[in-house]
């Protein structure tokens, strides 16, 4: 928020609160808004409201409020009011920390979005792709037996959850969704890589600017009945590359009712937070049958891993209401 914003801001919390002019002024003064008033063109003549009553010193040292004063006195609790209904909205401390500096975002929203608005962003796939998949009918170890009627799948994708701003000392992560979690994927590019015992709803890291922060994203889930219908079919059909676009047509699904959540602290103690969601780009499914080509044709290639930059988004960003 620049000067002006805030100006804005003040001006209007201002017209909601009745006092007198020269109190707004003061008020403002001391907030470093105000611009000087006009002189009256005669000072030496005050002229005092009807019923007007001066201060009166009471023994003991009291001051007794005339009533002009007492009105005065209750317009400048009327702004303390509104200064507090800012702390209460978070407004006062959104401002304080744009005043202070305090700035952070998910690089791979900020990047892409042309404005730095609202609006949905394409991910690119260097940032957002499949890693791993587990899917088939369900099997009972204890038994050694299958049950066709139940498909489980399980499924991740890593995402480049890397942020950027000033003044962040750590950045807490949090995820919200049906069946979903945090996994940690370690690999070359290149390379078939090992994945870490770790999966969690959340963790904190120490912010280190340009340090990269990768995790997988994790969902699990079972097919519902026109799923596993299609699945059954290309199953039979031992359609592999079919089956993989299914699935990555029901993980968009789940995906969608998923919320990543970052949470930075800053040096002076405060903290902001920011949440987004996923939502397939249009045309998802051809997209991702044209990924699957390139990933073949590039699996033997230890330069694929970048390729990946130059292919469509599947998935757009969604920066969620804060």
């Amino acid at each position: 928020m620049n000067e002006d914003e805030f100006r804005q801001s003040y001006a209007q919390l201002e017209e909601g609160i009745k006092a007198s002019e020269e109190l707004k002024y003061r008020t403002k003064k001391s907030l470093g808004l105000a611009e000087a008033p006009e002189k009256k063109r005669d000072s030496s003549l005050v002229l005092l409201p009807r019923g007007h009553v001066a201060l009166r010193r009471l023994r003991g040292g009291t001051i007794a409020l005339s009533p002009a004063g007492k009105i005065a006195f209750a317009a400048c609790l009327a702004v303390v009011a509104g200064m507090g209904l800012l702390f209460g909205t978070g407004a006062l401390e959104k401002i304080g920390a744009t005043l202070a500096g305090n700035t952070f975002a998910l690089v791979a929203y900020a990047e892409e979005s042309p404005t730095g608005g609202d609006a949905p962003v394409g991910i690119s796939l260097e940032k957002f792709h499949p890693t791993r998949t587990s899917a088939g009918y369900l099997y009972d170890a204890s038994s050694d037996t299958v049950d066709f009627s139940v498909v489980t799948v399980s499924r991740y994708y890593s995402l480049d959850m890397t942020v950027a701003g000033k003044n962040v000392e750590s950045v807490a992560y949090s995820i919200e969704g049906e069946g979903v979690c945090y996994g940690s994927w370690k690999s070359d590019r290149g390379s078939e890589g090992t994945v870490a015992q770790e999966t969690s709803q959340s963790f904190i890291v120490a912010y280190d600017d340009g340090k990269q922060v990768v995790r997988e994203i994790g969902i699990n889930y079972v097919l519902d009945e026109e799923e596993k219908a299609e699945f059954d079919r290309l199953y039979g059909t031992g359609d592999a590359e079919g089956m993989e676009t299914l699935l990555a047509v029901c993980d968009a699904k789940r995906l969608a009712g998923t919320s990543i959540t970052a949470t930075a602290t800053f040096a002076d103690k405060t903290s902001q937070t920011k949440s987004y969601g996923f939502e397939a780009a249009e045309g998802f499914e051809g997209m991702y049958r044209a990924y699957l080509s390139q990933w073949a044709t590039d699996s033997q290639d230890t330069g694929s891993w970048a390729s990946l930059a130059g292919e469509p988004s599947l998935f757009n960003l969604v920066e969620k209401s804060r």
